[in-house]
């Protein structure tokens, strides 16, 4: 799962929410494009299931529509 800004400092103050509250940690990576009036995007990912897993069901995200849900789930299940 990927939580995407260009402000660093955003996803970093999520992290922190997200260890203090549901004791998971995200990683930080970061995607630069070379080309003009591009800025740098930092992404905050979860990759473990078990993490997405929690994330889920304590949070609501207007990301997932019916079907997207439905395939998370089947994929949470394997």
């Amino acid at each position: 799962m990927d939580v995407t800004n260009t402000r660093v400092e955003i996803l970093r103050v999520f992290n922190e929410v997200m260890e203090r509250t549901l004791g998971i940690t995200g990683h930080y990576s970061m995607q630069s494009d070379p080309r003009a009036n591009r800025k740098t995007v930092f992404h905050l990912r979860l990759y473990r299931k078990r993490e997405i897993a929690r994330f889920l069901q304590r949070i609501n995200t207007i990301k997932l529509t019916d079907l997207k849900r439905q395939h998370v789930y089947n994929w949470l299940s394997l």
